[in-house]
């Protein structure tokens, strides 16, 4: 269904990881191969059709030529095709494609690839402007343009002779005409291949090309691999696997499951030779999420890649290899950014907006740390894939060091698995029980205790809770996973933050006795995200936090956080931070002070809603 109607809502996660670092996705959208397909097909039918139609005194081609007839007929199929299909992005710009093309042939026009491919774009943004927003809509017009760009260069025949054109230097003799051509196609055979496989590679390197800067922009990663996946890929699935699965869309029962059945065998034999692929060392280059510029110097870097140029420009081979190499060089830059790091001694606490739980980066200048990793997000996702990771490949984070999950609550524990699977090496700290899941998936895990500590580039991480008492308590049944939630407080010499997870009253209380004035933070992740259970008046003049955050979900059904516990904390001179109205918030806590930032007041944009905090 994926191949035949674009329905992918049935492909695992896991699959699409694959998929994504093989750089073959693209064979699953409705595209240029599907719509083609179906328009030749329903075209040829029509114009063989139409050639025959008609009585014997005025058949129909004499009334209208069977190419233009052929031509709306495949453009109308792939109309239809598309709309079945849903109208991805990318069906779009095919149809759209089909269709300048078309109108051109009924005008008696040529339509040049880069006109059609313009023309379309326009169509698709003036119908839908918010495409411009989608990944799809880039990586679909940047595949075919670094296509179009290229194969200006690469057109056969573009810079030799005219097949069966007069060479003065034979004296006169054809050096290729209808003759010669016949002559020389008998020894060509192995000629011709190797002009396909030739013609073939040189348009997968541009593609990969073209793509380089649009993956980093969108994904931060680039699927090393990706020209000998598709090497493979696209031939098994061009010539075997599409057209058997839309042969199944019209063919009966009883002979479709006999397609689909070839089509599915290929299918897994392939996924299986991908997911090898996908799992060898060095599969997929990430890196951060460059600045706006270097992602600009990197698109004209491709563009110098893979343009032609003029006779005068080449200046022989060197000057043509000098022009390609200075296009890469323009696209280095994007190919190892990675944002700033805080600096020795300092460190960065990020809150991340993850709906209703807990999701904390700690950053220091070398090291990384995430407490707790999100909620669940339906039956197929989790905070972990649609959230952290991508914002911890977005930093250019390649080795997470250290995950902390607070306790057995799926809005603390819900991400960790898709977190442990991107992440495989990290360390994990948790007061789990022994067969719990996230348990069994970290290779290294150790039980937070109140006391542990260890220190980072100047920076000091140690557990405030729980101790081993409240742990054997939780772990017999005889109280709530909240009262073993792992308490971390983060400290240099002039600032701290305290990540307090679920705690409540009792638990504030015990933490109170054993440490006192140490419970003292600058920034404080609010107690069960703003209980009445919670956040007691002892606790939040212990504390005494400039910056409280509460971690909820927008209209969330435990209706956090308390407008009463708010109040507390606004008494106690903090300044009142919630994910559900301010998005994820960053503290960068260094030697000039505490700098807060809102990604929503950071990155506004006009679509979002105007959300007025809680009183």
């Amino acid at each position: 269904m994926a191949l035949a109607l674009g329905e992918r809502g049935e492909i695992a996660p896991d699959d699409w990881q694959v998929f994504a670092d093989t750089g073959v996705g693209h064979l699953l959208a409705i595209s240029g191969l599907h719509v083609s397909l179906v328009a030749g097909a329903i075209g040829a039918l029509v114009g063989v059709m139409w050639r025959r139609a008609g009585c014997q005194r005025f058949p129909l081609a004499l009334w209208w030529p069977a190419p233009k007839a052929a031509a709306v007929a495949g453009l109308v199929a792939a109309i239809g095709y598309g709309a079945v299909a849903g109208w991805g992005v990318p069906a779009r710009r095919a149809v759209g494609m089909v269709a300048i093309v078309v109108v051109a042939l009924l005008s008696g026009r040529f339509a040049a690839p880069s006109y059609a491919l313009a023309w379309a774009l326009a169509v698709i943004v003036a119908f839908d402007p918010w495409a411009v927003v989608a990944p799809g809509l880039w990586l679909s017009f940047g595949a075919v343009a670094a296509l179009v760009l290229a194969g200006r260069r690469w057109r056969p025949g573009a810079s030799g002779r005219r097949r069966g054109a007069v060479d003065p230097a034979r004296g006169g003799r054809p050096g290729a005409g209808r003759h010669g051509a016949r002559e020389a196609g008998r020894h060509s055979a192995p000629r011709r291949a190797w002009t396909v496989v030739a013609r073939a590679t040189r348009a997968q390197f541009a593609v990969t090309i073209g793509m380089v800067p649009l993956s980093l922009a969108w994904f931060g990663a680039v699927p090393l691999l990706g020209p000998v996946a598709n090497a493979v890929a696209i031939p098994v699935m061009t010539l075997v696997v599409t057209p058997l699965a839309l042969l199944s869309l019209v063919l009966p029962a009883v002979l479709a499951q006999w397609t689909l059945a070839v089509a599915h065998w290929v299918v897994v034999w392939l996924a299986e030779w991908l997911a090898w692929l996908a799992s060898g060392p060095g599969a997929v280059w990430r890196a951060g999420v460059a600045p706006t510029w270097v992602l600009a110097m990197a698109v004209a870097g491709a563009v110098v890649v893979l343009m032609p140029f003029p006779r005068w420009m080449r200046g022989g081979l060197a000057g043509f290899m000098g022009w390609r190499c200075a296009g890469f060089v323009l696209i280095a830059p994007a190919w190892f950014a990675s944002p700033p790091r805080p600096g020795a001694g300092d460190f960065r606490v990020t809150m991340l907006d993850v709906g209703q739980g807990n999701a904390v980066l700690v950053e220091t200048a070398t090291r990384t740390l995430l407490f707790d990793a999100g909620p669940p997000m339906g039956a197929r996702t989790d905070a972990g894939r649609r959230v952290i990771v991508p914002y911890l490949r977005a930093l250019g984070v390649r080795q997470l060091d250290r995950l902390v999950v607070s306790h057995a609550h799926d809005d603390h524990f819900g991400g960790a698995r898709s977190v442990l699977r991107a992440y495989p090496d990290a360390q994990v700290f948790s007061s789990l029980p022994g067969e719990h899941r996230v348990r069994r998936a970290a290779r290294d895990h150790r039980t937070c205790l109140a006391g542990q500590q260890w220190t980072w580039e100047g920076v000091t991480f140690r557990f405030l809770h729980p101790d081993p008492s409240a742990l054997r308590a939780g772990w017999a049944g005889r109280a709530g996973p909240n009262s073993v939630s792992c308490v971390l407080k983060v400290s240099n010499e002039r600032h701290g933050a305290l990540l307090a997870a679920d705690a409540q009253a009792p638990q504030e209380r015990a933490m109170l006795a054993r440490f006192g004035s140490e419970l003292h933070a600058n920034v404080l992740l609010a107690p069960h995200h703003g209980s009445e259970t919670s956040s007691t008046l002892a606790f939040v003049k212990a504390v005494a936090p400039e910056h409280v955050v509460f971690q909820t979900g927008y209209r969330n059904r435990f209706r956090h956080p308390r407008p009463s516990v708010v109040e507390r904390y606004r008494a106690a001179g903090a300044a009142v931070w919630d994910s559900a109205v301010h998005g994820g918030v960053r503290f960068s806590l260094n030697r000039n002070g505490i700098e807060a930032e809102s990604f929503r007041e950071q990155r506004r944009r006009y679509w979002h809603a105007e959300i007025i905090a809680a009183p």
